[in-house]
């Protein structure tokens, strides 16, 4: 197909992004694109283009969005797929933006896919490969089991761009003192709006250990995966980790690699952790400038819904990532193959009896009690460490008969029986 037969009433400015889709300046290219669906609702050449841009920096989720926006309005069936419009539009298909890069190399590795990650990773020029690159193509070489390529990688690497467990050196002698105390690596995995970063600073604050991290994404979500550098480091002890990573088998095995077998899941009603993530994301949404709201927020959904409409939207999707969440964690708690030892601590513990929780976490970890006698109870302001009001069944005051129902049939009955909820 020619290009003329995408010559529309916006054609300038669609050759204008073109051309800085072809230079990689994808945000640029967003920009134009927002302004020039905003004239003309109705190309669908426009909003395809649109969403092309927005995949390229990842934003998958509103990629689609547009993409769907186009085929509605290609009455003609013009465009066809993704790929084939992208050859017919550009002589030579645009360059992925480093964020695409990224976003595929996770994706590849959360499948295990390490070869394709590799390749994915070396697009990235030498000179543009910073801590993140690092990050992601150490954890590929320690899975192909490429030691002496990863020797040479980190050997090679400026000191500036070196791992972040080994860039903050007063963090790295509070570890050490840590140790030497024979402070172990504490393992927090928690159910998001749980008060956990609440919990994580008590714990550093008691123990006068650092904060440490063995992963990076966001629960079952791509990229949610164990750093096996980070591990490393945290195997040393003296430090505290709280990390919402799910309970994926490659995630426990390279922990277990190196003898991190002793971990706690945190876990909360998901009824009531639901309300505390609604208002959580839009308080997140306000930070964002109006570019970013462009680019990443949902177009489907309105902040100024009532708190009953939001809930409508978000509780399907919360209530499927907590029950999966919880499930799995729970079926690594009770199997002898795996060889994790799980404590279950509860965010209703911590709420009735904070001290009391805090014993739990001592026992399980051999810590001497003498370390609670520097525990102060005291509720933080709201808006302070993630903190909105920390109650408790908030949820059946606020939640409409027809989502209590809802919500409670999706939480899988092994986590009822186990949990009470």
């Amino acid at each position: 197909m020619s290009a003329k037969k995408y010559i529309t009433s916006s054609q300038a400015p669609i050759d204008g992004a073109r051309a800085l889709m072809s230079n990689g300046e994808y945000v640029m290219a967003a920009e134009k694109l927002f302004e020039l669906v905003k004239l003309h609702p109705l190309d669908a050449t426009a909003f395809a283009l649109l969403s092309i841009t927005l995949d390229y920096q990842g934003a998958s989720k509103q990629a689609e969005q547009m993409w769907k926006t186009a085929m509605q309005l290609d009455t003609a069936e013009e465009l066809g797929e993704p790929d084939s419009f992208i050859k017919r539009l550009f002589s030579t298909p645009p360059p992925l933006s480093e964020a695409k890069i990224f976003e595929s190399a996770e994706n590849f590795i959360s499948q295990q896919a390490f070869s394709s990650a590799k390749e994915m990773l070396q697009r990235i020029s030498p000179e543009l490969r910073e801590n993140k690159w690092l990050e992601l193509m150490s954890t590929v070489l320690i899975q192909r089991e490429e030691i002496a390529e990863l020797t040479n990688l980190t050997n090679s690497f400026p000191p500036a761009k070196a791992l972040m467990s080994l860039r903050n050196e007063n963090r790295d002698n509070l570890q050490q003192r840590a140790i030497e105390q024979k402070i172990p690596p504490i393992i927090i995995f928690a159910l998001p709006k749980s008060a956990s970063h609440y919990i994580n600073t008590k714990l550093q604050t008691i123990l006068r250990a650092p904060q440490a991290t063995v992963g990076r994404g966001f629960g079952n979500r791509i990229g949610d995966y164990v750093v096996p550098g980070w591990a490393k480091n945290t195997a040393r002890g003296g430090c505290v980790v709280t990390n919402h990573l799910s309970a994926k088998a490659y995630n426990f095995q390279n922990l277990a690699k190196e003898g991190l077998t002793k971990i706690i899941v945190h876990v909360r009603d998901p009824r009531q952790a639901l309300i505390s993530w609604v208002h959580h994301l839009d308080n997140e949404l306000d930070k964002r400038t109006e570019r970013e709201k462009n680019i990443f927020h949902d177009p489907d959904y309105n902040p100024g819904w009532s708190l009953e409409k939001k809930i409508d939207y978000h509780l399907p999707g919360w209530m499927r990532f907590a029950a999966e969440w919880l499930e799995d964690w729970q079926k690594v708690a009770i199997s002898p193959d795996d060889g994790m030892d799980v404590l279950f601590t509860t965010y209703e513990d911590f709420v009735l009896d904070e001290r009391q929780y805090f014993k739990q976490i001592f026992h399980f970890y051999d810590l001497p009690l003498e370390y609670l006698k520097d525990l102060k109870i005291e509720k933080p302001k709201p808006g302070e460490l993630h903190f909105r009001t920390g109650k408790i069944n908030e949820w059946r005051n606020i939640l409409t008969s027809a989502q209590q129902e809802t919500a409670t049939s999706m939480i899988p009955a092994s986590i009822k029986e186990r949990l009470g909820y």
